[in-house]
């Protein structure tokens, strides 16, 4: 399996504080929360000079390979196993992933991009795609909510959709955070990995961030009701409820 490592400048080892810590503990997680095998390796010299450890998804402990491209951070630098064999879609894809749409994006592989709200056609409004739960919260009656690991994609897909009803320009730095963080739902990625494989452009990104709210079947449905002489209205968001 293709791979990225992860080095942590300073630090002799890795536990799920220390890459939490780090930013990093989504890449090694599971669905449920369960963390993932992985290997960690001490090193002496990193690439920053100084001491640390490389840790990596996999049963195989990552080498002491630091004579390559690295994305530099602060708290973590991204590297490839292997120059030349960078990991795919195959090679980082989650074990539980949510249904969405292909997308063929910048390394010329397709990609799986989460569908976060539903376009409902028939009451014309979006409705939350991600998976739920019963839950008393608030008091009364039990009620369907989102889980709440997924709440964060739940304010991104608010938050595009507004963009995209006012029509307001999302800041590029924005738009690839966001379009990064649709695309983490479906593979074990961020933005160093995204930078470093050379996924997205400002196109690309916003084609992700419009499939995760189901836009080409909102501009379907628009431009068939438009045949008929008719108008859609901005939709409002649905709450479902038991």
């Amino acid at each position: 399996m293709k791979r990225f490592l992860y080095y942590l400048p300073g630090a002799p080892g890795a536990n799920t504080r220390i890459l939490e810590d780090r930013g990093i503990l989504g890449r090694f997680l599971a669905y449920g929360g369960r963390v993932l095998e992985h290997g960690i390796t001490g090193i002496k010299e990193g690439p920053d000079g100084g001491s640390g450890c490389i840790v990596a998804t996999g049963s195989n402990p990552p080498g002491d390979l630091v004579q390559q491209d690295w994305h530099r951070g602060e708290k973590v630098w991204v590297g490839f196993e292997d120059l030349a064999a960078r990991p795919g879609p195959e090679d980082l894809v989650r074990e539980v992933t949510l249904f969405g749409y292909d997308l063929v994006l910048a390394d010329g592989q397709t990609w799986n991009i989460p569908l976060l709200w539903r376009w409902d056609e028939d009451h014309l409004e979006h409705v939350p795609h991600l998976p739920r739960t019963l839950s008393t919260e608030g008091g009364g009656r039990p009620a369907a909510l989102i889980r709440s690991e997924f709440r964060p994609l739940d304010a991104l897909a608010k938050r595009t959709w507004q963009a995209f009803a006012r029509e307001e320009r999302i800041p590029v730095d924005r738009l690839f955070a966001d379009a990064v963080e649709a695309l983490a739902a479906n593979y074990r990625i961020g933005l160093p990995e995204a930078s470093l494989l050379g996924l997205l452009d400002e196109v690309l990104a916003r084609k992700i961030l419009g499939l995760a709210i189901d836009l080409p079947r909102i501009e379907a449905q628009a431009a068939a009701m438009a045949i008929e002489g008719l108008q859609v209205t901005p939709p409002r968001i649905a709450e479902e409820e038991f």
